[in-house]
């Protein structure tokens, strides 16, 4: 689930990621994305997948952004990253709209004799 929005025209909470809810924007700043979970199936590391994307902000914010979620999840008025199902991030008042969550990614594994 997502953090809470900060009230009036302030800071949006953050997306919640597979395995973390979003933060609760902090004044004119959104709230960071809650991360999401990790395996090693496609790489053979730990890699996170399904990140929420960051809060929207207030204009008054100077340009700072909220921070996605580790596994993907865009930062504030950024698109979620590809192959990682992360969430896009909020847009900021009055001039940027919130932003597309990344492509997600199939996996398929199967033994090799």
């Amino acid at each position: 689930s997502g953090g809470s929005g900060y009230g009036g025209n302030n800071g949006g909470g953050g997306g919640g990621g597979a395995s973390e809810v979003g933060e609760d924007a902090t004044d004119s700043i959104g709230g960071k994305g809650g991360d999401g979970l990790e395996n090693n199936f496609r790489t053979g590391s730990n890699v996170f997948y399904a990140g929420g994307g960051g809060g929207g902000e207030c204009q008054a914010d100077n340009g700072q952004r909220a921070a996605g979620g580790a596994g993907g999840g865009g930062q504030g008025w950024a698109t979620g990253t590809a192959n990682t199902g992360g969430g896009g991030g909020g847009g900021e008042q009055a001039s940027t709209n919130g932003q597309a969550g990344g492509t997600g990614i199939v996996v398929i594994r199967y033994i090799i004799s």
